[in-house]
């Protein structure tokens, strides 16, 4: 079973002045982008996963160019472009991408490659 999730991060490149550049968007993030993964255990606290210890978790960092309605004049839900990947962001970092194609063409644990493009 393959599940993914999106976190949206523009307001937080907003809030910290990150102009909207490939370059710049690349070289924040590569710097300063850093994630892990929990489980609630049932006790007082969190665990944390290492990344590194979990043979198919992969994570990337894409940007898509958004069109946007006023909510105030329109129903209309934003639409989003074609992603492009930034494997440079993830790049050597534990569960991180090198390329676009760990995305879109994940391995299952059983050697089964999967083309998501086809969905």
């Amino acid at each position: 079973m393959i599940y993914d999730n999106e976190i949206q991060i523009s307001d937080i490149l907003y809030e910290r002045k990150v102009n909207y550049t490939k370059d710049s968007i690349i070289k924040y993030l590569a710097d300063n982008l850093w994630w892990s993964i929990t489980i609630d255990s049932g006790r007082e606290n969190v665990e944390e996963i290492p990344a590194g210890s979990l043979k198919t978790f992969k994570l990337g960092v894409y940007t898509a160019i958004g069109n946007y309605t006023d909510p105030t004049d329109s129903e209309v839900l934003p639409t989003y472009g074609a992603p492009t990947y930034l494997p440079e962001c993830t790049k050597g970092k534990p569960g991180g991408i090198e390329s676009e194609k760990e995305i879109l063409y994940p391995t299952l644990l059983n050697g089964t490659q999967i083309d998501l493009t086809l969905s």
